[in-house]
């Protein structure tokens, strides 16, 4: 039994389309002339490009998780849990993709590893606290706190996501504006005086090179900024490591990163630990969902030092991509017996530091941003606004 996506045409002559699960394509057919409409088009769900390439939003997910996980403690296998599950969904996109995770678990793939095939689970962290969930026998449980964590970490997200709004809209608009200005209104402006015979402002065409050249600089330096990211993103992992080092010595975007990649490894060892999971797995999958590229390539030896007898602080204050502060809540855990608890207090540590790092880049792109702009209208005015002036005079004479 598998899961059919489909396109064809009711008795009525309109057009339907939708899922349906079948032992064939020929047993799909069947069933679909049996509720009365033709298939046109039919295919098994996963088959198609588009199939994979759709992303559940992090409280969407956390909904799906929550679901599961009451269904689960109900009783239910997490297939039957699934398919009930699947038909309450209220999203088309997440119906497939639920619909394609039971494809998965029917051919034999676990929770976790079906989650993750079908792209609903495309973050590391989930992936390593399902799986946890159920090697421990308690996916339920773990399921919820993923939700939870899913549901603060959106909420931080869309507070970012707020603060970056207005910058990044100033700087598009200024970059564009600048960009017309200096590239095609003032060469013209420029030539047209030149022909009227009007003299031109001392350095006008040397400040019309001048701001060129920034343009250029900050568009050269976007591009680059872009490439980073696209190379960061993809799953080379010695690539992901070098964009990181480059990322993490830039003065505002280094601190931002470190809080993000410190408060999740915290937070996902801590949810670990309180699943059930020993120490030294909890600590090498944790540094590996951190989200760093550079703390997981060192997350085998962190995990080897705890089991050859190192204290979990030493370990984690030795990771690269991870600020060393968070062993001293280690530490703390270590001494009380309540590491899991130390670790979930100094993640909201680090959570705030995250928003408060965000607030301070965009407290200091704010001013620049308006200083770039008055460098802009004082360029423009220099070039554009004294020719005007001179050969408004020698009309008046």
């Amino acid at each position: 039994m598998r899961t059919y996506r489909y396109r064809g045409i009711t008795s009525s002559g309109s057009l339907a389309r939708g899922l349906i699960e079948a032992d064939n394509a020929k047993d799909a057919r069947t069933r679909l002339l049996g509720g009365g409409i033709i298939a046109e088009e039919l295919a098994p769900l996963g088959s198609g490009a588009g199939d994979r390439r759709m992303r559940i939003p992090r409280r969407a997910r956390a909904e799906l998780y929550r679901g599961l996980a009451d269904l689960i403690n109900a009783g239910m296998p997490a297939s039957q849990a699934l398919a009930s599950l699947r038909e309450t969904l209220g999203d088309r996109r997440t119906q497939m993709l639920a619909a394609l995770a039971l494809d998965r678990i029917r051919e034999g793939a676990s929770l976790a590893d079906a989650l993750a095939q079908a792209d609903i689970t495309y973050d590391e962290a989930e992936r390593i606290l399902i799986s946890a969930g159920e090697k421990s026998g308690r996916v339920a449980d773990l399921l919820l706190r993923t939700a939870e964590h899913l549901e603060r970490e959106a909420d931080l997200y869309e507070r970012v996501r707020a603060l970056c709004f207005y910058p990044f809209l100033v700087a598009v608009l200024a970059l564009g504006v600048a960009g017309l200005m200096f590239f095609v209104v003032m060469p013209r402006f420029l030539m047209m005086l030149q022909k009227a015979g009007v003299a031109l402002p001392a350095g006008a065409e040397t400040g019309l090179l001048l701001a060129r050249g920034v343009l250029a600089a900050i568009a050269a330096g976007l591009v680059l900024l872009l490439a980073l990211v696209f190379v960061g993103g993809r799953r080379d992992a010695h690539g992901r490591v070098l964009v990181e080092r480059v990322l993490r010595r830039m003065p505002l975007i280094g601190p931002v990163l470190a809080a993000r990649h410190t408060a999740r490894m915290a937070r996902t060892f801590s949810l670990l630990l309180k699943g059930g999971v020993d120490t030294v797995q909890a600590l090498r999958m944790s540094v590996e969902a951190s989200g760093s590229p550079l703390a997981a390539s060192m997350s085998g030896e962190a995990a080897a030092a705890v089991e050859h007898g190192a204290a979990v602080s030493e370990a984690v204050n030795s990771l690269a991509g991870i600020d060393p502060t968070i062993s001293r809540w280690c530490r703390i855990g270590e001494s009380s017996g309540d590491l899991a608890g130390a670790l979930e207090r100094g993640a909201e540590v680090f959570l705030r530091k995250w928003l408060q790092s965000a607030e301070h880049l965009v407290a200091t792109l704010e001013p620049l941003l308006v200083l770039g702009v008055g460098a802009l209208v004082l360029l423009v005015a220099v070039n554009l606004l004294l020719p005007v002036l001179r050969l408004s005079r020698s009309l008046a004479f």
